[in-house]
Order: structure tokens, then sequence, then C-alpha cells
């Protein structure tokens, strides 16, 4: 009896997994059409809770005033913003986006944009205010962003900084770069990097420029400070709970927070230097 209850449970399961690949599919396959002017300038309800719960961490992002957020999956990505109406304008998709799966992706509040990091190792930028089927703003490419893995952006520094665990670095660039711009102003130079890093998952706080990194276990968060030029970290926070998914600093309180097994956890971003 128990046997065939293992077996039973393991079809239903089965069965659910193949269920929600195939949603999944119909759902890239809505986005690719998305805006094509063929009258698909919308996308089924069902395909927004269903790519929200497949996203990689590194690709749901909060502001830092925690009022506006965005994730993405696969070749969409959708925009949560309360001042916005709903329809085009919190969605982007479609074929003049260039996304073809989406890595990471990172808001810049003060510039009001998106950007993409998009398996093929490009990051891609859009406004975060023009939505819909639209060509990305800025292009980076560089070599340096093979195995990137999330991104923030220092609007501060007008830059953005992706994390490589293929190459166990961090890389800045600058914001502006722009891989298809004119030649001669296209910045797409990289500006400094730090060795030697195993992360997870990147936060910023741009008031006091300090970048958090969620190391590669989840059992601890490094601080770097975002003006110094030493690579080391200048401090290092333990984590109350261990293998910890994502981060997200908070502004308002000014701290980092997480959801851990009881529900949202919160630590002070301040600790004595390592």
């Amino acid at each position: 009896m128990k046997i065939l209850l293992y077996a039973l449970t393991f079809s239903l399961l089965s069965a659910q997994v193949l269920a929600n690949e195939a949603q999944l599919e119909q759902c890239e396959k809505e986005g690719r059409n998305f805006g094509n002017g063929q009258g698909r300038d919308y996308l089924p309800f069902e395909c927004f809770n269903l790519f929200l719960s497949a996203a990689n961490p590194a690709a749901i992002k909060k502001s830092n005033g925690g009022k506006f957020s965005a994730y993405g999956y696969r070749n969409i990505v959708f925009i949560k913003d309360p001042s916005a109406r709903i329809g085009l304008q919190n969605i982007i998709a479609g074929s003049s986006t260039l996304i073809t799966e989406v890595v990471a992706l990172a808001i810049d509040e003060v510039n009001k944009e998106i950007a993409v990091l998009d398996k093929s190792g490009d990051i891609l930028f859009f406004s975060s205010t023009i939505t819909g089927n639209i060509a990305p703003k800025r292009v980076l490419k560089a070599k340096e962003l093979d195995g990137a893995h999330d991104l923030v952006i220092n609007s501060v520094r007008q830059e953005v900084i992706a994390l490589n665990k293929q190459n166990h670095d961090l890389v800045v660039f600058s914001r502006e770069a722009n891989f298809f711009g004119v030649e001669g102003k296209k910045k797409l130079g990289l500006i400094r990097s730090v060795d030697g890093v195993n992360g997870e998952f990147l936060s910023i706080d741009p008031h006091h420029q300090e970048l958090f990194m969620l190391n590669s276990s989840g059992d601890s968060i490094l601080v770097f400070n975002l003006n110094s030029k030493s690579q080391n970290p200048v401090r290092k926070l333990n984590l109350p709970e261990k293998s910890v998914k994502r981060i997200d600093y908070s502004s308002e309180s000014d701290e980092i927070k997480f959801i851990g097994a009881k529900g949202e956890v919160r630590i002070s971003r301040i600790k004595k230097n390592i």
C-alpha cells in the first residue's frame, strides 16, 4: 500500500511539474509575441504569479524604499510601480527588447531605469516608465561579464556593479556604457574589479556608499566601501540563519532584511570592522 501511495504521489507531482512547464512555455511564447502588432498587447494574469515563483532570487529586486519592485524570468520583466497604470506600462517584453533569458536585474530609481543581466552576458538598460516591446536604451557588452550572476546600480557614481561567480570577482563599469553608442564614447572599459570573492547576491546603500554581498554559503554578508580603493571589505555581518538566498537593504530603517524560516528578519548594517 505504501509503495502504491508513493507511486501515486510521484505521478501527481510529475504531472504538476509537466503542467507548470507547459504553462511557462506558453507564457514565454506570449512574451515573444508581446506588442508585435498582431494585437497581443497583454499577458495572461497567470503568467505574473507563475514567473514570480520561478524567478531567480537575483531577478527579484525592490527599491531601497520598498515601494517599487521588479522581477524577471525567461524573456519578460514585470515592474510593480504603485503610480503606474495597469497595462503596457508595467511589462518589458517582446522581440525588440533583445532579452533571451533574465539572469538578474537592478533598479535605478534616480535615473528611472531597469538594468537586466541577460543569459548572453549582456546588460540591457531600459526605462522603467516607458515600457512594453521596446529596444534597450543602452547595451553593455564585456568579456568580464561572462558568468555574471547579479548586479546593482550605483547612481551616485554612475556605475553598474556585477557579481561574477564564475570568475569570483566584482566588476565595475560605467552606467552610461553602450556598445551601440558613438565611436569613442561607448565607455565600455572596465573601471575596476574586486578579486577573490565568493558571493551569491548583492544589495547597495547609495547614501552611505556601501555594497552588501551575501556570501555563497548564505550565512554572512561582506560590506564594501564604494569610496575606497581597497579591495578588502570593511565589515562582516554574521547572519542568524544559514543558507539565506537573498538580502535587501532598506533605506527607511537603515537595515538589511531577508526572509528566514520564521518570516522577515532585520539586522543592523553597522557592526565592528573586520
